[in-house]
């Protein structure tokens, strides 16, 4: 009996262990994965929204891939006393006017985003619209919920219109949730005040299509993109197997820091999002987008003067140039080789007669020196010789260049030093010994002082092209169409850039003064050619 009653008790803990554990994976979500791929994305129904005091709004929260996550979604406030949201459903709630950031975030790999929510008390009617997408393909039967930006971003007055252009083929509800009825082509469109938004929705019948026209794949030419404030980058798809319908969904997760249009992504905000590709049955790849401050280091530190001559207890503020002069960062740091003759802030102070050289650096390690000679307030003594370091400079046509000099004895004034150029249409040298390059060709640049006489041969030269720049490296087309493209020059002042086009295959894409025409099938290389520099850009032609 006793060995019954074990075997009953044994069965009971080991069923109570097994209870345990699945409520464990359960609550952590070990087990609410739909399928094999884990959740890459997630995006809100919105990412900035205004709310007057009092009101509710229920915040939407989209997993991508499609069904790859089942498990709940944590909702959070960084001020429950502006805004309350409820941490399951995403319901928020404004307490007091103010601003909150409310988050969406999946427990298991934390992914998360963020919802800008602005409480106020007064009315703040919307005055414009701006869609994530622009067009949208779908298959018959299915739905799709538009997602957009109100302007401004605090308006709490949502008097929103949408309307079908074909309800044949699509219908919209009030809050702009897409139906796909039968194929063919419709736009929605969403009026806001005088202002009218709207999208492109392509519907097709993949039921009748057979299911060797389904796509099992979807491959995109990047996964992850940096790109500056403004710069645009085309994204090519390819679906497999092929000859599978091809109409692929793009849409962005944050309107205010990428938009995209067919594929075309261009960087309008500074910070980082996501752009959701998807296939009209639902595969979906995700771009990482980060849109970062264009750095621009300093390339070149110059001044007025490289010798500077200073009577004891004098100060001089350093007239210091930074090139380029939209450089990103343009801290500087000061030293000096002599405690008797400091620099601080860009202020020298002479303490004591001496010398000294002075070292201006940047942050990037570019750095320039003055020499500075302290003489006692009564000094006059004469230049007997003036050292250079170098007896010939060359110079790119434009540019500008401060001579290096020295002069003996180092105690000198140096006050009768003086500059001449002898072809001032190929070189100028202003008083204070700053060269600036004119022409092509070759001139004498004479310094004199006292009894110091010295010249250097300066050499000006063309800039030349190191390389060039296009928007985009790979290009698609359909049959028929033309493109222009546009060239950048690196140097953006070089000179003699001539261009010569050349198209790889002339059955595929022909080229004429920067206009490709794409006129076969196919896939080629249009190479511009400038000089000893080539850039080669892929062209891909399909059919209509």
């Amino acid at each position: 009996m006793n060995n019954k009653r074990d075997i009953i008790l044994k069965v009971l803990m080991l069923f109570i262990l097994c209870s345990i554990v699945a409520v464990v994976l359960f609550k952590f979500e070990v087990i609410s994965f739909k399928n094999k791929n884990l959740p890459e994305a997630i995006s809100l129904n919105q990412i900035e929204i205004g709310i007057k005091k009092n009101d509710h709004y229920q915040l939407a929260s989209y997993i991508y891939p499609l069904d790859s996550y089942s498990g709940t979604i944590e909702w959070s406030s960084n001020d429950s006393s502006v805004v309350e949201v409820n941490e399951v459903t995403g319901y928020i709630y404004g307490k007091k006017e103010g601003d909150a950031i409310i988050t969406a975030k999946i427990p298991y790999n934390n992914l998360s985003i963020d919802c800008i929510v602005h409480v106020s008390k007064e009315d703040i009617p919307v005055n414009d619209i701006n869609f994530t997408t622009q067009n949208i393909y779908l298959n018959s039967d299915a739905t799709y919920q538009v997602k957009y930006q109100l302007y401004p971003v605090n308006a709490n007055y949502r008097s929103i219109r949408f309307l079908s252009t074909d309800e044949s083929v699509v219908k919209v509800d009030n809050k702009g949730l897409i139906t796909a009825l039968k194929p063919g082509e419709a736009y929605v469109k969403a009026y806001v005040g005088d202002k009218e938004e709207e999208i492109k929705v392509s519907v097709s019948d993949i039921a009748n299509m057979g299911g060797s026209r389904l796509p099992t794949d979807l491959i995109l030419s990047v996964n992850n993109v940096s790109l500056v404030l403004g710069g645009t980058i085309k994204i090519t798809s390819e679906v497999l197997p092929k000859g599978a319908n091809n109409n692929i969904t793009y849409e962005t997760l944050n309107n205010k820091v990428v938009t995209v249009n067919d594929g075309e992504i261009k960087a309008v905000g500074y910070g980082k999002t996501q752009v959701i590709a998807r296939t009209v049955n639902d595969i979906v790849e995700v771009i990482n987008v980060n849109v970062k401050e264009e750095v621009v280091p300093i390339e070149q530190i110059t001044s007025e003067k490289n010798n500077i001559n200073m009577y004891i207890g004098e100060k001089y503020d350093i007239p210091i140039k930074v090139l380029p002069s939209n450089a990103t960062d343009q801290t500087l740091t000061y030293s000096t080789d002599n405690d008797n003759i400091r620099v601080k802030n860009g202020t020298i102070e002479a303490l004591e007669a001496g010398s000294a050289i002075v070292t201006i650096e940047s942050k990037n390690n570019v750095s320039y020196e003055l020499y500075v000679n302290v003489l006692d307030n009564d000094s006059n003594i004469p230049i007997t010789d003036i050292i250079v370091p170098q007896d010939s400079i060359k110079l790119i046509k434009g540019n500008t260049k401060l001579i290096t000099y020295s002069v003996e004895p180092i105690n000198a004034n140096t006050n009768s030093i003086k500059f001449s150029s002898s072809d001032n249409n190929i070189v100028t040298v202003s008083n204070n010994g700053l060269l600036t390059a004119q022409n092509p060709g070759l001139a004498t640049v004479y310094i004199s002082g006292n009894e110091g006489f010295k010249s250097i041969e300066v050499e000006v030269e063309e800039e030349p092209l190191i390389s060039m720049t296009t928007s985009t490296s790979y290009l698609v087309l359909n049959k028929g169409e033309t493109h222009g493209l546009a060239i950048g020059f690196v140097p953006n002042n070089a000179s003699d850039v001539s261009l010569k086009w050349v198209s790889a295959n002339p059955d595929v894409i022909k080229v004429e003064n920067g206009v490709v025409k794409a006129v076969g099938k196919g896939k080629t290389i249009v190479s511009v050619i400038s000089n000893d520099v080539t850039l080669d850009i892929i062209v891909e032609v399909r059919e209509n």
